[in-house]
């Protein structure tokens, strides 16, 4: 996990205790504020269905008053007596009896009159005295809507049957509000006939008794004992919730019963309100409790978030000290290649120069035990610039076509030769279908094929070596396998670690640093491939590695045929080297085969004898002193571009042999490079592909 992940981890953590806080604190909130405002309106839901109800009754009282003013006046108006007697000029004496007496007295009546065919009236009571022609116009014309209403019911013929009585009636009847002078009142109307049966005949239009009854406060008193809190009748004004609009027959408002609306919704909160309270208090505790602990938590992930940046300081520090000693380390085997190199650069080239001198074979003999001592030391040296490429990540493939048939045989070739030595058979298994060529890094498979066969060479003493290559389903698999001394299974493990050996006494006994088998592993992997290892101690190891090679071809790029003594053309070459050893050493390599060498000790007098004279080629050492190589390739490149002169080939010397260093060389302007220690082989391949035309011209390495 990198420090900036952590960190961001750790602060929405952070973050997230806090909308945990902040959710639960809202949470609450709205459940207090959700239970105060279901109370809120389950109370006044409570109180509103108590109003609904309150006007309910009030309205079907008043519904059942005037149901019970119409049977009063179909009592006295469905009556042979009535039919024969009430009209006009009829007997005014039974009338007031009768109708005026009766309906003033018995049923309450404040206003009473008659009307005849034509709806004039000709008989009304007003109170408990009958009442003049003025009296009677003033109750007729506010009755008229309630009178058209029974003349409509009259004229349609339709039979009627009056509420609870199994009787069809021929009398038409209406019942409403009408206003008289302002005053609301009660009203019904009943149209004058037979009783049933009766052989009378029925008028059309008959006269009509009109019976109205004043909405006032005896009246009211009816609703009050119905469980109505102080009803009265107020003008028709603004709405009121606990309010019922009366309206007249005519659909128009004629005023209002309002009254004191009850609270039964207050009247369960009061009665809740312990319980509430207690819930309320069980509900802070709680909430108290939950904070408590997500207080405790956040506190918890402070504490571990500053213990966790003090360990990611920690970890900083620890990792820049790391980074800061891998450079330093790096620096330091970069250094120490240089130097290492550069001396064995005078053994190993003085070694190939006395080589094709004319020796006695005892001479001989010592000049290759000192030749095979500087390799050796050179594939220390290697093998350590490997793992520290590998640990910088920085190793890199190199894929190009190759013969895997001379591949595998110059890795093993060296080691074939060792194994004679010691009356060990070496054996080389190639199978006929892989003969040809095949793409990937030649170079990296050659390193770990040698790297095994000089492990199973170093630790077999008696029996054979068997290098096989077969096909596999990946592409190649290699195996190289011994009779030497085998390695216990516990020890297994520990084969492909950095600097480790299966026996501490191995080191005494066969020599070598432990990082062939490890840097063998790296290479594969990098490759893409597995590597695995099966032993019996005693009797031999096989180490065996897959690598996903692809095929090209069956016909192989074949090397030549064994070089025969390298030569060259007579050239002018300038060679800018500081070190005397290595100028003795080019001179020795180059003048026996006619090459006249130029020699100067940095940049600088490169330079100047570049300026001053014609070359075919020039060999520059990269680290000299005054002006290094890559400074100097750069000046005879801006030199020749300002004279018009054609590039000369470079070749860069350097014991630098990493590829971003090679990279550097030919960016400033070389041509090629020849690693340091120097083969006399490469030396000569370099400068003649140097010196080739530049159509034939390729990279030098």
């Amino acid at each position: 996990m990198t420090e900036a992940r952590a960190k961001r981890e750790l602060s929405e953590g952070r973050a997230g205790v806090r909308r945990l806080i902040a959710l639960g604190g809202a949470l609450l909130a709205l459940l207090v504020v959700g239970a105060i405002a279901l109370l809120m309106v389950g109370s006044r839901a409570l109180d509103d269905l108590q109003m609904r109800a309150d006007r309910a009754l009030i309205q079907s009282e008043l519904d059942r008053r005037l149901g019970r003013m119409v049977a009063d006046l179909t009592s006295a108006t469905i009556w042979d007596q009535t039919a024969l007697t009430l009209r006009p000029g009829g007997d005014l004496k039974w009338a007031d009896a009768e109708i005026g007496t009766y309906f003033a007295y018995n049923r309450g009546a404040d206003w009473t009159v008659v009307l005849d065919a034509q709806d004039r009236p000709f008989f009304a009571w007003a109170g408990e005295a009958r009442t003049g022609a003025e009296g009677q116009s003033r109750l007729a014309r506010a009755a008229g809507p309630l009178v058209r209403k029974a003349r409509v019911l009259e004229s349609s013929g339709a039979p009627r049957v009056q509420a609870g009585s199994p009787f069809v009636i021929r009398s038409a009847t209406a019942a409403g509000i009408v206003v008289i002078d302002g005053v609301p009142y009660l009203a019904a109307a009943s149209t004058v006939s037979p009783e049933s049966g009766s052989p009378l005949p029925v008028q059309q239009p008959a006269v009509m008794v009109i019976s109205a009854q004043r909405v006032d406060h005896d009246m009211l008193d009816s609703v009050n004992r119905l469980g109505i809190h102080q009803a009265h009748l107020e003008a028709h004004g603004p709405p009121r919730a606990a309010s019922l609009v009366l309206h007249d027959i005519a659909g128009r408002p004629a005023g209002q019963v309002a009254w004191i609306p009850g609270r039964p919704g207050v009247e369960v909160l009061k009665a809740a309100a312990p319980a509430l309270a207690l819930g309320a208090l069980v509900a802070a505790a709680l909430a108290s409790l939950l904070g408590w602990q997500i207080v405790r938590v956040a506190r918890g992930i402070d504490a571990h978030e500053a213990a966790h940046d003090q360990a990611l300081a920690e970890l900083k520090d620890a990792r820049d000290r790391a980074e800061s000693a891998n450079i330093a380390k790096s620096q330091f085997l970069a250094n120490m290649s240089h130097e290492i190199r550069t001396p064995l650069n005078g053994v190993l080239g003085m070694a190939q120069v006395l080589a094709k001198s004319e020796l006695a074979p005892g001479d001989r003999d010592k000049l290759h035990v000192i030749r095979a001592s500087g390799e050796t030391l050179l594939g220390l040296l290697n093998d350590l610039l490997d793992l520290s490429k590998i640990e910088a990540g920085r190793m890199e493939l190199d894929d190009h076509d190759f013969d895997l048939l001379d591949v595998v045989e110059a890795a093993c070739r060296p080691f074939a030769t060792l194994a004679a030595q010691k009356d060990v058979r070496f054996l080389i298994e190639l199978d006929a279908d892989l003969v040809g060529v095949w793409r990937g890094d030649g170079g990296k498979l050659r390193q770990v094929l040698a790297n095994l066969a000089s492990n199973a060479v170093k630790f077999t003493s008696a029996g054979e070596i068997r290098v096989a290559v077969r096909r596999s389903a990946q592409g190649v698999a290699c195996t190289v396998a011994d009779s030497g001394a085998g390695i216990a299974r516990d020890r297994l493990q520990q084969l492909f670690l950095r600097f480790s050996q299966v026996d501490p006494t191995t080191t005494r006994r066969f020599g070598g640093t432990g990082l062939g088998l490890a840097i063998s592993r790296e290479l594969v992997e990098l490759m893409g491939g597995t590597i695995a290892v099966t032993s019996v101690e005693g009797r031999g190891s096989a180490f065996t590695f897959d690598l996903p090679l692809a095929w090209v071809g069956a016909c192989a790029i074949r090397d030549a045929a064994p070089e025969a003594e390298p030569e060259l053309p007579p050239v002018r070459v300038l060679a800018a080297e500081d070190n005397k050893t290595n100028q003795l050493l080019l001179t020795a390599m180059l003048e026996p085969m006619g090459v006249k060498v130029r020699l100067t000790a940095d940049g600088s007098e490169a330079l100047a004898a570049f300026q001053a004279e014609a070359f075919d080629l020039v060999l520059m050492d990269v680290q000299m002193p005054t002006m290094n190589g890559i400074d100097a390739t750069r000046a005879i490149r801006a030199f020749e571009a300002q004279s018009g002169r054609a590039p000369t080939p470079i070749l860069a010397l350097s014991a630098n042999v990493m590829r971003h260093q090679i990279e550097e060389y030919l960016a400033a302007g070389m041509n090629g490079f020849v690693a340091k220690p120097i083969e006399m082989a490469a030396l000569v391949a370099a400068i003649e592909q140097a010196l080739a035309p530049p159509e034939s011209r390729t990279e030098a390495a």
